[in-house]
């Protein structure tokens, strides 16, 4: 029982740690996962999709899918704090409310530490795309949770 109640709370700091770990890279390190990343992509599409790979922009590959990964890590932890939190807080925009403000200043303040990191830079493009994903995050948890309930009530 101890484990079950702590559990979301250890998935929450997990993922800040990932995340954490992600914008600890310098710009050298982050370059190549990115580059990596984008060779192994655009071999899928060529194999699945070979029609479009002649089309392809590698550059703006590149920024797509940092982009995709700054909304998905923080969707995910908008997922994960949701849960967490929802035991203890209610009625339900206030739980959305902690959640979402929760992770913006993780965002934010992930991206203060990033400002320190050699070749790394702090954007608020960057904590824009964050606060997307927490807020859809938040928002996917929220109707999870309201459909378990709706589900065990009928």
């Amino acid at each position: 029982m101890i484990m079950t109640k702590w559990l979301p709370f250890i998935l929450v700091i997990a993922w800040m740690g990932l995340i954490f770990s992600f914008s600890h890279q310098d710009a050298h390190q982050s370059s190549q996962m990115s580059s990596t990343l984008n060779a192994q992509l655009i071999v899928l599409i060529e194999t699945v999709l070979p029609v479009l790979a002649s089309n392809i922009d590698e550059t703006q590959l590149e920024s797509t899918v940092r982009s995709v990964a700054h909304v998905g890590l923080y969707l995910v932890l908008g997922l994960y704090m949701t849960a967490a939190l929802n035991p203890y807080i209610k009625p339900v925009l206030k739980l959305a409310g902690y959640s979402i403000t929760f992770g913006i200043v993780y965002a934010i303040t992930d991206e203060v530490h990033q400002y320190f990191i050699p070749g790394r830079a702090m954007t608020w493009g960057d904590i824009a795309l964050d606060s997307l994903g927490v807020i859809l995050g938040t928002g996917i948890m929220i109707l999870m949770l309201r459909k378990a309930i709706i589900e065990t009530n009928i």
